[in-house]
């Protein structure tokens, strides 16, 4: 290791000004965002240089204040006799410090040999009792130090001298009497803060034991995850801004190093790939539905499948590597607030349920030409891929195994017994939509809070009786069935978004089958409907109306909470 004068550039001065300018000089040649390593040793440096020169200029003016204040007495020599009186001041203080080392060794001495588990205040007690000196205090508290030093300590007796002396606040006593000792005891003290705090980060433990690895890798696969990478960037972040001693005391240099550079350099990540992958499948199921369904054979479905994938591969691709200035701009300086950001914008996370809820209308023309079905399909594919884009930050990996699976288990009774005219990849991509919402549920129960207010209680209310009144308007008049379709259709839609999915799937189905086998099976409700779509959506409205109900009712017995009339 360096030491702190050659890195400087100086030799060793007492001349603090001396040593700023030398630190002023060095720091124009090296920049933190440039060498981060280089500017932290740098800095310690200076701070291990300004600490030994305070030393040596306050070592032997708190000795004869000491001696000063135990009434020692100082003698005016004439000019003639300055070497003996010199001689004899120098023999006192050398006295002093020798009975003073001797009391600090003892009462450390003591303080090793009584094992109690309050370390800290065992410490404490034992230098209360020992009625220390002003230099023998000093002197015990260099001993600890030098024991906080060196490799081999106790970490519960390392952090109960550490708490005693309060040298995470200020040690800067310490630093004027034993510059180096300071600076190596609140080093290590600080590094295996480091390890602690980034053993104990949420988003950072899988990083964290690949950073242990005592030489770097010649090949990772993790690497190639997106997630994993920003977890491994972040850690890098605290090492190198909050914790740099760690690479000292408990990381290898070289494995740092190589996950710095993997960091630095972009790639074409395997969530990349894939939401590329889904994106081509999806591009190319909803033109084939539509536009070609009747003429797909397996050469043009082929051609059709590379071109879709060709284009989302590739878009993925320049994304990844060369993505436009602009556009990134855009994504990082506009976007992103929108679905992060307070109430006023938090509102653009939903935008996307306007064009939505007029394709999906739309799907209930019953004799669909091509032109309306490609239109359509299109126009349902960029709505949902915005549901998808809102959704995304909250989101983690079971919820995306979630939103795959219920999409395609609602868009096979969608696709069969709602939009039985349109291609099923229409429906599948209207069911992600709709899944999105139900995904969600408990981010936007948040936003409502911010920005609803108790309006959603009112407007749950409203959309019970809705529901009401849709039940008695198709028992009696079964001849409005295309205008009930559409006001059904707008009930799913709203109640997904006022719902709150928190009851349990164990207590929602049963309570459901009951309500339809035993009060409306009875009933015989929609007997004289021609038109067999609306006792399906009527199905779906009564597990959403069973939902929000609980939460009308949870709502309404939670008054000391913050989510109260939500």
């Amino acid at each position: 290791m360096r030491d702190a004068w050659d890195i400087l550039g100086i030799e060793p001065t007492s001349d603090e000004r001396a040593i700023k300018r030398a630190y002023a000089r060095q720091l124009k040649q090296t920049r933190p965002e440039d060498d981060a390593e280089g500017f932290q040793a740098l800095r310690g440096a200076y701070d291990q240089a300004l600490a030994e020169a305070r030393y040596n200029c306050h070592t032997a003016e708190e000795t004869d204040e000491v001696a000063a204040a135990d009434g020692s007495p100082v003698p005016s020599a004439p000019a003639s006799s300055s070497v003996e009186t010199t001689a004899d001041a120098e023999q006192v203080r050398e006295e002093m410090l020798a009975a003073a080392w001797k009391e600090a060794a003892q009462v450390w001495q003591d303080f090793l040999d009584v094992p109690i588990k309050k370390t800290a205040a065992r410490f404490a007690e034992r230098a209360n009792e020992a009625s220390l000196s002003l230099l023998a205090q000093d002197a015990l508290e260099v001993i600890a130090g030098r024991y906080c030093a060196v490799a081999g300590y106790d970490r519960e007796i390392r952090d109960a001298l550490v708490e005693h002396f309060r040298w995470e606040d200020d040690a800067s006593h310490l630093s004027r009497i034993d510059g180096n000792t300071a600076y190596f005891a609140m080093a290590r003290f600080r590094a295996d803060k480091g390890m602690d705090y980034m053993r104990s980060m949420d988003n950072g433990f899988n990083a964290y034991h690949k950073l242990q690895a005592k030489v770097p890798p010649r090949f990772d696969k993790d690497t190639m995850s997106q997630n994993f990478m920003k977890e491994m960037a972040g850690l890098l972040e605290v090492i190198t801004w909050r914790f740099p001693e760690v690479l000292e005391y408990h990381l290898e240099r070289d494995v740092v190093q190589w996950w710095r550079e993997k960091v630095r350099t972009k790639k074409y990540f395997i969530e990349t790939a894939f939401y590329s992958l889904v994106v081509g499948l999806a591009l190319a199921g909803v033109v084939a539905g539509s536009l070609m369904a009747d003429s797909m054979d397996t050469l043009r479905f082929c051609i059709l499948m590379s071109t879709c994938l060709g284009l989302s591969m590739g878009g993925g691709a320049l994304l990844a590597f060369r993505p436009p200035q602009q556009l990134k701009e855009t994504w990082h300086e506009r976007l992103l607030p929108y679905l992060y950001d307070d109430a006023t914008k938090m509102r653009a996370r939903y935008a996307w349920l306007l064009p939505f809820s007029a394709a999906s209308l739309a799907m209930f023309y019953p004799t669909p030409s091509l032109l309306l079905q490609l239109t359509v399909g299109l126009a349902i594919f960029a709505s949902s891929g915005m549901a998808v884009l809102a959704a995304a930050p909250f989101l983690n990996k079971q919820g995306w195994l979630w939103l795959a699976a219920l999409s395609g288990a609602m868009a096979f009774f969608l696709s069969n017994l709602v939009f039985p005219a349109w291609h099923w990849t229409i429906a599948l991509m209207t069911c992600v939509g709709l899944q999105c919402l139900i995904n969600t549920s408990e981010i936007r129960h948040v936003d409502w809070a911010r920005i609803g207010g108790g309006r959603l209680m009112t407007i749950r209310i409203v959309w019970i009786l809705g529901v009401i009144l849709m039940l008695l308007l198709a028992s009696g008049t079964p001849s409005a069935a295309p205008l009930q379709l559409v006001f059904a259709w707008l009930m799913v839609v709203t109640g997904l978004f006022v719902a709150q999915f928190d009851l349990s799937l164990y207590i929602a189905w049963p309570l459901f089958f009951f309500i339809k086998v035993m009060a409306l099976g009875q009933l015989k409700l929609f007997k004289d409907v021609a038109d067999q779509r609306l006792p399906t959506l009527f199905y779906f409205l009564l597990m959403l109306a069973i939902f929000i109900g609980s939460s009308m009712y949870r709502a309404m017995n939670e008054r000391d909470t913050a989510t109260y009339n939500y």
